[in-house]
Parts: C-alpha cells; structure tokens; sequence
C-alpha cells in the first residue's frame, strides 16, 4: 500500500476517516523515519498557527491594486512611446538617406540636368530644420525616460551631420566657380 503526500497532509490535519486514518498509522508504523518527519512537520505547523498574525489596514487591497493599475498604465504609456519613437527613427533614417542622395545631387550642381534639383534641395534642408524642431518638442514630452533620450540624442546627431552636409553643398554650389 503506498500513502499520497495529500493523504500525509489530511492525516496532519486530522481530516481523515477513521478508516483510511487506520491504514495511514499502519503504514508510519512500518516507516519510522517517516513517521518521524511527519511529527516534526505536525511541531512546525502547529507553531505556525499559533502566531498572531496581524490583520492587514483598511483599503491595504485596494491600495495595491491601484498601484498595479498605475505600473501598468505606465507601461502601456512607455510602451505607445517607445512605438512612436520607432516610427520617429525609420522616418529619420530614411530622411538620411534622402538627404545623403541630396548631397550627391548638389555636387554635380552645374550639370544643366541637375540644375531644377536644386532648389527641390534647399527646401529639403529648410525641412531639416523642421524636423529637428519636432524632434525637440518630442524631447520635451519625453523628458524622464533615458532609453529614449539616448536614441533621440543619435537621431538628432544623425540628421544634424546630414544637415551639416547638405549645407556645406550648398553653400559651395551657390558660391562661383572660381576660373
């Protein structure tokens, strides 16, 4: 006959019928060592019901509860975060990359071809500067969250060697050539 562990645990709490408390005693009998472990378990148990345990504060539940709503709502608002800053980051890479084929264009800015461009590019860098503005606004909404700052920072480094190029070009292709 082999005795369950919930078996052990009913006939500590003195929960089972006489009959399978019988064959429960029968079996420690025959098993000392459990017997044993059983009694020091019973010791344990009863002292831990003997100790006063204090009833906890008024609205305590309620309180941890809100708490647990409050992280969670944050989450949630560093999760929408971290989704826009997503969104930010591939726009701005991608403006690079337009940026970087502009700058390309302007240095072949006196091929007739590449001449209409050019003005297409000065209104590129004007909305570099825009973009760098609504990068700084998002900064500001942002403020407290350094995973954030550190990927604006790049982004703003990004777009600000960009721009430093575009204006570079510029600058040269609208300067004369010297003969």
């Amino acid at each position: 006959m082999q005795i369950t562990e919930a078996e052990l645990l009913d006939y500590l709490d003195d929960r089972l019928p006489p009959a399978k408390r019988a064959q429960v005693e029968a079996y420690l009998a025959r098993h000392p060592d459990l017997r044993d472990d059983l009694e020091r378990m019973r010791v344990h148990i009863q002292a831990l019901r003997a100790v006063d345990t204090p009833a906890l504060p008024q609205g305590f539940a309620a309180r941890v509860f809100a708490r647990l709503d409050q992280e969670a709502s944050q989450r949630r608002r560093f999760e929408a975060h971290a989704q826009l800053l997503r969104l930010l980051l591939g726009g701005l890479i991608a403006y690079a990359f337009l940026l970087a084929g502009s700058a390309g264009l302007l240095l072949f800015a006196d091929i007739p071809l590449i001449q209409p461009f050019t003005t297409l590019l000065r209104i590129l860098a004007h909305a570099l500067v825009q973009v760098l503005e609504l990068l700084i606004t998002l900064v500001r909404a942002l403020v407290g969250q350094p995973l954030v700052w550190a990927a604006l920072l790049l982004a703003v480094g990004v777009v600000a060697g960009w721009g430093r190029l575009i204006s570079r070009v510029l600058s040269a292709s609208a300067s004369p050539a010297k003969p």
